[in-house]
């Protein structure tokens, strides 16, 4: 269901009402406002139900890309020689796109099929991907670079198409699961294989006794057939999109004597669209629930953002190489994979806006228990991984709790690309305030602002779901039964 506030002398029942942020329903809807558009691309039949474990395969292979450039790339450019410097420079400029996504995945709303989208942003990316690799080879940085930022690019629009699948083709009761799989296939490939490449760039003295003694070989990898790996598994978990049931899209009109659109249709109708698409992000930033709803996803809550400095504060711990690579490496992955299969779990049978906010309180916990507690390395890896836990949670309950913020219907591409953009944004100040704890104070510091950060989120969130509810009062809400407002 979706909102839309407008003066009323003659509110509605409780019954008949959709949900503001923060009152509980038994569809538990809360859901940015959307207005009726005739010309916005929709279904024109419902899709049926799509199990959860082909989500789980179909972001297997963009796990992998992430494990690429986070896990092997580094470590392959230092080999070359390049400085820690100039390793930044080239793998930092690669996220870019995921802050900027909200410029382009509003072309999922323009009609085709999103499992299209996810199927050919999927195969394009793999072409990408094992051209990197001959870049890296030839070492054209700058040309690899260019070719790194558009597999991000394409993981976007893939990622959005995903997640709106979900939202589409898995009853509401079901989707908590659904997207604690998906986190948890990208968690699990980018943990796992991460460290896997790593082996078979340059095997360990057990890996290769073991080689040996099958009688498999026992060298390093060549850098191509690890290219070939990574475009092998983008081409499976793309082709695991032909398994979602999407319902086909509404054509665009023809005239009788015509088998395909004229090009005057053609435009009309993508001019229709991309108006409608403005529409949409005009909406979200001018009408208050739509505000609120920005403001809820750009929260400093649940962002798991110390993790990214817990390899950095491993030494004040007196944690060794081996313990912080566990903790922020392979052991990380899959404790951060256990909470997103609960965090989905608790999303389908709970208030999604509270299991959202209690993921927050647990990360504020584990990160005060973390500062409290002597400074030894068994106090870093067992309060690190269960952040990494909690962070696992967070990020499961998210996904559930957008889709039920911004609602189904026309635009929800438009609407969920600046959602994924604000928290995005979360993530990236809030690591910088956790730095700036660190300067002040050191690591228990860095520990107590994510502590007071994940706090301040949830009262943030809590205030503004009360200031919600009071203005009901002055709103009118009316809901027809295929949740689009009238």
């Amino acid at each position: 269901m979706n909102l839309i506030s407008e003066p009323s002398e003659d509110p509605l029942p409780r019954s008949a009402a959709a949900v503001h942020l923060g009152e509980p329903a038994q569809s538990g809807a809360e859901s940015l406002p959307i207005a009726r558009n005739p010309a916005a691309p929709t279904s024109s039949q419902p899709a049926a139900e799509t199990p959860g474990w082909v989500f789980f395969a179909a972001n297997a292979g963009w796990g992998a890309s992430t494990a690429h450039m986070l896990v092997l790339l580094p470590f392959l450019l230092r080999r070359q020689g390049l400085s820690v410097e100039a390793i930044a420079a080239i793998t930092a400029p690669t996220f870019l796109p995921l802050s900027l996504q909200f410029l382009w995945t509003p072309l999922l709303d323009l009609g085709p099929r999103r499992r299209s989208f996810f199927i050919w942003a999927s195969l394009l990316a793999s072409v990408l991907t094992l051209w990197s690799f001959q870049l890296l080879k030839a070492g054209h940085y700058g040309a690899m670079l260019a070719a790194l930022i558009a597999v991000n690019g394409l993981f976007t629009v893939a990622s959005a198409a995903l997640s709106m699948l979900v939202a589409t083709t898995v009853p509401p009761a079901r989707q908590g699961q659904a997207f604690g799989l998906q986190c948890t296939s990208g968690m699990v490939m980018q943990g796992v294989l991460g460290t896997v490449l790593l082996a078979f760039t340059e095997p360990p003295e057990a890996l290769v006794r073991i080689c040996q003694k099958l009688g498999l070989p026992s060298g390093p990898m060549p850098l191509m057939q690890q290219g070939e790996l990574l475009a092998l598994l983008l081409i499976g978990s793309g082709l695991c999109g032909l398994l979602i049931p999407e319902a086909p899209p509404v054509r665009v009109a023809r005239s009788a004597n015509r088998s395909i659109p004229s090009w005057a249709q053609l435009t009309a109708y993508l001019r229709r669209t991309v108006r409608h698409a403005g529409d949409e992000t005009a909406r979200v930033f001018k009408t208050r629930i739509g505000i609120i709803g920005l403001l809820t996803c750009v929260a400093p809550i649940s962002t798991g953002a110390a993790a990214n400095l817990f390899g950095a504060i491993g030494k004040d711990f007196g944690a060794g190489a081996g313990t912080v690579s566990m903790t922020t490496g392979f052991g990380a992955a899959l404790a951060m994979a256990a909470g997103s299969m609960f965090g989905g779990w608790a999303s389908d049978r709970g208030d999604r806006r509270n299991a959202y906010m209690a993921s927050g309180v647990a990360l504020a916990v584990v990160a005060a228990c973390m500062a409290l507690l002597p400074a030894t390395p068994f106090t870093f890896a067992v309060c690190g991984l269960a952040y990494a836990v909690f962070t696992g949670v967070a990020y499961a309950t998210y996904y559930p709790f957008v889709v039920q913020l911004i609602g189904t219907g026309p635009g929800i591409s438009t609407r969920y690309s600046i959602c994924t953009s604000a928290s995005n944004l979360a993530i990236y100040y809030v690591t910088l305030l956790d730095g700036v704890g660190y300067q002040r104070s050191g690591p228990m510091g860095l520990l107590r602002f994510d502590a007071a950060l994940n706090i301040g989120g949830v009262c943030l969130i809590l205030w503004l779901s009360s200031f919600l509810r009071r203005s009901r009062r002055s709103a009118k809400l009316l809901v027809d039964p295929a949740g689009v407002v009238q």
